[in-house]
């Protein structure tokens, strides 16, 4: 069963480790990056979690926060969507318990479902902007239930839909590390309301500690390249 004490921090933190003592690390994600702006004691995390509307993980867990919109008829296709990444290398569907490895996995699986949308993959999962980047707590609800039932994932199909461009998903994401990702969907998500460049680039900039303007800057044009973004002046 997912859980454990979890440990989460930025990619480029440091020491700056938040320790959830038994919540599932996720929860943090479920804090919008302008609460959490500076390291916190375990017991200080926790309350500030709950302050902030984070999920505990016996919600995570149960049937409840899965189903509570409809989300069990989404299992086939995003159980599809992972079993293609893990054949392309990209990520492995270890997901629960403690450590980096799951971090990042789970970390790496809401970001290319947000990136696959954009191929026409057609998993609509809502997102919001959170201290990694665009995060779906509906798509964590699907992935954690996916992990506690490995006979569902096992025996779903591995058929992808058919108006999803295989070939430009993986152009755009093939050798990219864990920090492109991040700033890559937050951009995209962000040019949603900040449709003014330098604007853009700023905020991002602002948002994002440990990120160089001129590494924001060139992914930004990498994207503006592939039509991905379109930027007012």
């Amino acid at each position: 069963m997912c859980g454990a004490t979890s440990v989460y921090r930025h990619w480029q933190a440091g020491p700056d480790w938040l320790d959830l003592d038994g919540a599932r690390s996720d929860a943090i994600m479920s804090v919008p990056l302008e609460k959490v702006m500076q390291p916190k004691t375990s017991v200080d995390a926790l309350d500030h979690i709950a302050s902030w509307g984070g999920v505990h993980a016996s919600l995570l867990n149960s049937k409840e926060f899965n189903y509570r919109h409809g989300r069990g008829g989404m299992h086939d296709k995003l159980a599809s969507f992972i079993k293609y990444l893990e054949n392309k290398g990209l990520v492995e569907f270890d997901i629960c318990g403690p450590g980096e490895r799951t971090l990042y996995n789970r970390f790496k699986i809401q970001q290319y479902v947000f990136l696959g949308n954009l191929f026409g993959l057609g998993l609509q999962y809502e997102y919001d902007i959170y201290l990694y980047g665009p995060r779906s707590t509906d798509l964590a609800g699907d992935c954690y239930e996916l992990a506690e039932n490995p006979d569902e994932y096992a025996s779903s199909s591995t058929d992808l839909p058919l108006g999803f461009r295989q070939g430009e998903f993986m152009d755009l994401i093939q050798g990219k590390d864990n920090e492109w990702l991040e700033i890559a969907s937050t951009l995209i998500s962000k040019r949603e309301s900040i449709p003014a460049r330098q604007v853009l680039l700023e905020n991002t900039e602002f948002t994002k500690i440990g990120f160089t303007m001129e590494f924001i800057e060139d992914t930004l044009e990498e994207l503006e390249h592939k039509g991905l973004i379109k930027c007012d002046p």
